[in-house]
């Protein structure tokens, strides 16, 4: 008889009507992508403490369950209205406690319209003026991050996450976090540029949870989880190998059955994975986008779920409690002269200062993923010599916090 095999299982996920209903909420079933995951419902029992003659317990005592797992998948960008399809949206939303995406706004340009870039007197703005059509840029909002896509020659450079500090609306933006205008730019045709903001989510309070469904290659066996919550999850982006996402669950059961519940689920995203070495389009530290550099990031988003399962006449979790949210993580780079980051990285983490971060990955499918931290401290670091034959190699490792001027401790973007 055949065993089922793991590289023929699929998985699938919808929001929940309500929690542990088992019910997709109306935005349908989506197969997704995995590495692996291990995803089960769980028992707690205790052995009787009543003592026997011959030692032996008399009984095993079922005194709970529930559901936890990890589920690990290559990271990919990518937004739901284009053939990528959607790729972890729902998570995000999960796993943040937000409603929905931002809608991106921006513009496609033609030859309608000539650009001009410079650099500002602040070393870390830039200016980008509009003539033609439209005559003025769209009407974003101070803050917000948006990317450019067509940039060319010289001004390739460009193509990048930058943050509105004013303009939106006007014909003349100022621009932060990110690379420099080269010298000599000259100007830019219009045709084939285009500028967005990302659609994005912040954490929040609202809670969604998902039900989810593992289809064997066994003929008619099915695993079936509801009401599993995703308790945090951690971006992981390293060298030489696709960045990875990882989602931690808490849920409420599992249950097997012959017959599938996700029925006609919208197909996994076919985004390409996204990699350190081809994709890291922007990274700043304090809206400097030009002087630092990375080896490697990594994040932990942990929501402060917890099961709420101790109501007499029920077995397991009756709801999923909201906890206090909380980020970590840890940036790694080249020890060097060729950047500021060398020294004033360490000394930051001396003087313990607040810091703002984003960092932005895209392919070249136009395929973004976005990451904005406005307010973290590093809490750990070291820049100590590994041996002979390795470069030095500084690492800090960060905490966020609640920071002034911006309602979020974590924003997350996709284009």
């Amino acid at each position: 008889m055949p065993f089922s095999d793991a590289s023929l299982t699929a998985l699938r996920v919808a929001l929940e009507t309500s929690f542990g209903s088992g019910v997709a909420n109306g935005q349908g079933w989506l197969e997704c992508r995995q590495v692996n995951e291990d995803l089960a419902g769980t028992k707690e029992v205790v052995t009787s403490d009543e003592i026997t003659p011959d030692r032996m317990p008399p009984d095993n005592i079922n005194v709970g369950s529930g559901g936890s797992g990890t589920w690990t998948a290559d990271l990919t960008g990518g937004f739901s209205l284009v053939p990528a399809g959607e790729s972890w949206d729902k998570f995000f939303r999960c796993g943040l406690g937000s409603t929905s995406y931002s809608t991106p706004i921006g513009v496609n340009l033609t030859g309608a319209a000539t650009l001009t870039p410079a650099n500002a007197v602040d070393p870390d703005e830039i200016t980008v003026a509009i003539t033609g059509t439209p005559a003025v840029w769209p009407a974003w909002v101070n803050g917000e991050f948006i990317t450019w896509a067509g940039w060319s020659g010289v001004r390739s450079v460009l193509n990048s996450v930058y943050k509105v500090k004013s303009g939106g609306g006007t014909a003349t933006v100022t621009l932060s976090s990110g690379p420099r205008v080269p010298a000599s730019p000259g100007t830019q045709p219009g045709t084939g540029v285009s500028v967005f903001t990302l659609g994005s989510v912040t954490n929040g309070s609202i809670f969604n949870s998902m039900v989810i469904e593992r289809q064997y290659s066994v003929a008619s066996q099915f695993a079936q989880m509801t009401g599993f919550y995703i308790a945090g999850f951690d971006v992981d982006m390293q060298p030489k190998r696709p960045c990875r996402l990882t989602w931690n669950f808490i849920g409420k059961d599992e249950a097997s059955n012959t017959v599938t519940i996700g029925v006609t689920p919208s197909p996994a995203s076919i985004a390409k994975a996204l990699v350190l070495g081809n994709d890291l389009r922007s990274f700043s530290l304090d809206e400097n986008g030009h002087d630092f550099f990375l080896n490697s990031f990594k994040m932990s988003v942990k929501s402060g779920a917890y099961p709420q399962d101790e109501r007499a006449g029920t077995v397991g979790p009756i709801g999923i409690g909201l906890g206090t949210f909380g980020i970590t993580g840890r940036y790694e780079f080249y020890y060097s002269n060729d950047t500021i980051a060398a020294g004033t990285v360490h000394d930051q983490y001396q003087k313990f200062t607040d810091k703002e971060l984003h960092v932005g990955l895209a392919n070249a499918n136009g395929e973004w993923f976005f990451i904005h931290l406005p307010r973290i401290n590093w809490t750990n670091g070291n820049r100590g010599t590994p041996g002979k034959d390795q470069p030095v190699k500084g690492w800090v490792e960060f905490q966020a916090a609640k920071g002034t001027g911006f309602p979020y401790m974590v924003k997350v973007g996709r284009l």
